[in-house]
C-alpha cells in the first residue's frame, strides 16, 4: 500500500475516532447519562479512543520523519 493511501486511511481513522467520541458525548447529553456509568464502561471507551488517536499521530510523525 502506498504512503498516500496509508495517509488517507489514517486521516479517515482519526476522523472516525473523533466522530465516535462526539456521538458518545451527544448520547450521554441526550439521555442525561453521566459519562461513566459502570454498565456502559465509558471510562474505558474514551481513553481507548484517545490512545488510538495518539498511536496514529505518533506513527504519522515517525513516517514523516523518515522521509
Amino acid at each position: 500500500m502506498s504512503q498516500v493511501k496509508l495517509e488517507r486511511k489514517l486521516a479517515a481513522s482519526e476522523l472516525r475516532i473523533n466522530q465516535l467520541k462526539a456521538k458518545l458525548e451527544s448520547i450521554c447529553c441526550e439521555y442525561g447519562v453521566q459519562p461513566d456509568p459502570p454498565e456502559l464502561r465509558w471510562q474505558y471507551i474514551f481513553p481507548a479512543l484517545d490512545r488510538i488517536a495518539s498511536w496514529i499521530a505518533a506513527w504519522r510523525s515517525s513516517v514523516g520523519d523518515s522521509d
